[in-house]
C-alpha cells in the first residue's frame, strides 16, 4: 500500500496516477493532514505500507514530525518527499530522518512520468 500525505488534491491524483501506471495492483490511499496519515497508519498497520509519499509543506503542520515518529515506531517501507521548499534545513532534517528521496515539485512533477518512464529505475527503487 502507498500513504499520499499531501494538501494538494491535483499532485496527489497525479502521484496515484503515475504509481498506478507502473504498479497497477498497489492500493494508494490519499490523505491531506497529518491527523488523517495517523489515522491511516493505525488502521491499517504501519508494516501494510511500502511506500509513504509526503509533501514537506502542509499548511501549518510539520510533516517531518510525521515522518520521525513512523521511523521511531520502526516504518521499514521507503519514504519520498515532495516538496516546493528549497530550505537546505528541510534538507538536512530529511535526510537525518532516512528519507529516500527528496524531490522538488517544479523539477519534478511536470518531468515524473518521463523520469520513471525512461529509468524503470526509480520505480523499482521506490516499491522495493
Amino acid at each position: 500500500m502507498v500513504l499520499i500525505l499531501d494538501s494538494d488534491t491535483l499532485e496527489g491524483l497525479g502521484l496515484e496516477f503515475t504509481i498506478h501506471k507502473y504498479q497497477p495492483e498497489e492500493e494508494v490511499t490519499q490523505v491531506r493532514t497529518v491527523a488523517q496519515a495517523n489515522e491511516r497508519v493505525a488502521s491499517v498497520g504501519i508494516e501494510a505500507i511500502s511506500l509513504i509519499v509526503v509533501d514537506i509543506h502542509l499548511d501549518d503542520e510539520d510533516v517531518l514530525d510525521f515522518v520521525e515518529d513512523i521511523r521511531k515506531a520502526k516504518y521499514k517501507g521507503k519514504v519520498l518527499a515532495v516538496t516546493s521548499l528549497r530550505s537546505s534545513a528541510q534538507f538536512k532534517r530529511a535526510m537525518n530522518l532516512n528519507i529516500d528521496a527528496y524531490i522538488l515539485k517544479d523539477d519534478f512533477l511536470g518531468r515524473n512520468e518521463a523520469c520513471l518512464a525512461k529509468d524503470r529505475k526509480w520505480a523499482e527503487v521506490l516499491f522495493k
